[in-house]
């Protein structure tokens, strides 16, 4: 990998750029700030890490040409990739969808999901439409439903919890499939808000 590593090639990037590998790529001990490794270096263990599994023959290859893209700017790759595949973070995912249903151990458990993905450098998506209406009765009427309101800022506090492996804050989009009609009757009663 020596023979084809261009160093040089760390001089096509802008000041902002440089600045943006340092915060948001580059392999670093994110409280002293001290940084491990320069682009270049990145480039080839993405590569090398990508390509691990290719017969040996063939390997050398795949990693130069890979490298040769992404080091050139000819393919762009997403954050978890960026930042994570050389090291022990195993997640690659750039964005995640949640499945929530309306238990309280289904929007527990998305919570839960939501802290593990954010922590890993996941963007998060979550089905949160089967959380029912405000009113909804609860154990055949015994409680009413607090609506979807109270979980979604649940969720969001799980979202800021924690960052994205020191990356940036993390993110996430509430996917509601019941906005487009704009009401969700709860069972057994009228019009009302569907949340």
């Amino acid at each position: 990998m020596d023979e084809f590593l261009d160093h040089w090639r760390d001089m096509n990037f802008s000041y902002a750029a440089v600045k943006q590998l340092e915060g948001k790529y580059l392999v670093q001990n994110r409280v002293s700030g001290e940084i491990y490794e320069s682009a270049q270096f990145l480039y080839i263990l993405v590569a090398a890490c990508l390509f691990s599994g290719y017969p040996r023959d063939t390997r050398m290859d795949y990693i130069k040409r890979f490298y040769d893209a992404i080091s050139t700017f000819k393919i762009s790759l997403p954050t978890p990739i960026m930042s994570g595949v050389r090291t022990p973070t195993r997640q690659f995912s750039s964005c995640v969808l949640i499945e929530c249903g309306d238990s309280l151990d289904s929007i527990n458990a998305t919570s839960s999901a939501i802290v593990k993905y954010v922590s890993q450098r996941a963007g998060i998506g979550i089905n949160a439409g089967r959380i029912r209406a405000l009113g909804s009765p609860i154990r055949g009427g015994e409680a009413f439903h607090t609506g979807c309101i109270p979980f979604y800022k649940h969720f969001q506090t799980a979202v800021k919890s924690c960052s994205q492996g020191g990356v940036r804050g993390g993110a996430a989009t509430p996917v509601l499939p019941d906005v487009a009609s704009g009401n969700r009757k709860p069972a057994g009663a009228e019009e009302q808000p569907w949340c």
